[in-house]
């Protein structure tokens, strides 16, 4: 019995912590990437199916990378430099997420691997 009260206590503190944190503002990460897997991922979002339940998720992550490959071009970065494109936590998952639906040739392996693998790396800083 007390164990569970003990239990019941620590997830109430957890979610209480997380509510309250939740209303300081959004969680913001700073991925760093490649130029170059960047616009591969762009182009490559373009292929994959969404659901209705996915239109904005969609649209905010190709948002955020548009504004991405624009602050590239306005810094005159190559395609092997690196770029940081800071932004809600939410749209890198939702970037991830929609990344693993995406069908690739061979040749762009390496860089869906490094892209997806930048992405997930921001989320644990």
């Amino acid at each position: 019995m007390i164990i569970i009260r003990n239990i019941l206590i620590a997830v109430t503190a957890f979610l209480l912590i997380g509510i309250s944190y939740a209303k300081d503002g959004p969680d913001i990460v700073i991925p760093e990437f490649l130029v170059e897997d960047m616009a591969y991922a762009y182009h490559s979002l373009k292929t994959i199916e969404i659901k209705g339940a996915e239109v904005d998720a969609y649209i905010n992550v190709k948002s955020y990378l548009e504004n991405a490959i624009n602050q590239a071009q306005q810094q005159k970065l190559k395609s092997f430099d690196k770029i940081k494109a800071p932004t809600e936590r939410t749209i890198i998952s939702d970037l991830i997420n929609l990344m693993q639906r995406v069908t690739l040739k061979g040749v762009d392996a390496n860089k869906h691997k490094r892209f997806v693998t930048a992405l997930t790396e921001s989320l644990k800083e």
